[in-house]
């Protein structure tokens, strides 16, 4: 198998280890990194720039608002109106259930062309770099593109805390629920001090969302300078090697704007649908924060729904090869990553990430180089290798 140099990765991701938020001078610069190391890899590069509107997160902070207020609303209800307890409690639970479809439906539509932005109030540039080897060509055999955003964002609290507090907000509102239902069938009065604490977990834990903004001060170490180390990684292991995976065509893709809704994957679906459907297999492999010591994680799922079986297997069998037991979380939820867009499309898409103690610095400015992980990167990315390598192993000849 084509060997991959976990250190040189290492080394990629602590090069690129410095703030680059969408817009600043640090996502420029991390583009110019990127693209010179590809090129040295033998790779053919191509610049897809692409706008985006940023209104949609003010819906989404406003959806939290009103959840909050129901919550409380309702949590005061309880044995005073129970119809009205009922109705109002069932408002977050439903928000919870439709949320992931419908902020992707949400976040689709912000995409623009980029001839569309204007630099008007809101709206943004961003671009992914492409990058193939020149002796691919577009044809029937299996497409596997590579994928990890580049860009970084800080956020006030950590990724771990986000996801804790969007967990509070699912469990106050469902027992908010249950409790009002229960007291409407049981027709008692009153204040219910039980019903009144699960309406103040769930609304505390909306409220404290609301607020957060993307600021330029995480150097985004693991997220996602990591995920990019591993992608240079396995453009100089499958670039830079003559006659490798002849049977497979690979893309590599630098993903911009993910830190403010996926908008590079977005945009990437949008302007290579046609070419994407016209495939007789895809999958997408997508490398986000994998570069902490801890436990591989592969996830394919956008909420509770398990997506992309059979890429899945071949990961969890690459990694057995690999000696890692390849785990899959239950559930999605408070956080999303690249491979949302080409699921929802119906696309086998995974992304490969790691979960560690240092994942608890990921959107804060504790996302420092020294917690990366070279041996870590070097198992995802053998693993990648080897789900590439089943993949043209089982491809029509």
């Amino acid at each position: 198998m084509t060997a991959f140099d976990s250190l040189s990765a290492r080394e990629h991701a602590s090069s690129l280890a410095f703030p680059r938020l969408v817009g600043s001078p640090g996502e420029a610069r991390a583009v110019r990194y990127i693209a010179d190391r590809f090129r040295r890899s033998g790779l053919a590069v191509t610049e897809e720039p692409f706008g985006f509107s940023a209104r949609p997160w003010s819906v989404l902070r406003f959806s939290l608002g009103l959840a909050a207020g129901t919550s409380l609303i309702a949590g005061w209800a309880v044995g005073r109106h129970p119809l009205l307890a009922c109705l109002l409690s069932a408002l977050p639970l439903l928000l919870g259930l439709f949320s992931t479809p419908l902020t992707l439906r949400l976040l689709s539509g912000a995409v623009r062309d980029d001839a569309e932005v204007s630099g008007g109030k809101g709206l943004g540039r961003s671009l992914n770099l492409v990058a193939r080897r020149p002796s691919d060509a577009a044809g029937e055999g299996p497409l596997v593109v590579l994928m990890a955003h580049y860009d970084s964002k800080g956020q006030g609290m950590s990724l771990p805390l986000r996801i804790l507090l969007f967990l509070t907000f699912a469990i106050g509102g469902i027992g908010l629920f249950l409790r009002a239902v229960w007291k409407a069938a049981v027709m008692t009065g009153g204040i219910d001090p039980l019903a009144a604490g699960f309406g103040l977990l769930s609304a505390f834990s909306a409220l404290a969302m609301v607020p957060m903004r993307a600021d330029n001060r995480s150097p985004g170490a693991v997220d996602n300078a990591s995920g990019v180390g591993v992608l240079l990684g396995l453009a100089e292991a499958i670039g830079g090697a003559p006659g490798c995976l002849p049977g497979v065509e690979i893309l590599f893709v630098a993903t911009g704007a993910e830190e403010v809704g996926l908008q590079g994957a977005f945009a990437f679906l949008k302007r290579h649908a046609e070419a994407l459907k016209d495939r007789r297999q895809v999958c997408i492999l997508n490398f986000d924060g994998p570069g902490v010591a801890g436990e591989v994680y592969a996830s394919a799922k956008t909420g509770l729904r398990s997506r992309s079986r059979g890429l899945l297997r071949r990961i969890r069998e690459a990694g057995v090869a690999e000696g890692v037991r390849v785990r899959a979380p239950a559930f999605v939820i408070g956080a999303m990553a690249d491979h949302f867009p080409f699921v929802n499309a119906g696309i086998e898409a995974v992304t490969l990430a790691a979960f560690g103690r240092d994942s608890l610095a990921i959107h804060t400015p504790r996302d420092t180089p020294d917690r990366l992980d070279a041996e870590m990167m070097g198992r995802v990315g053998r693993i990648a290798l080897g789900v590439i390598h089943r993949i043209e192993k089982g491809a029509p000849k």
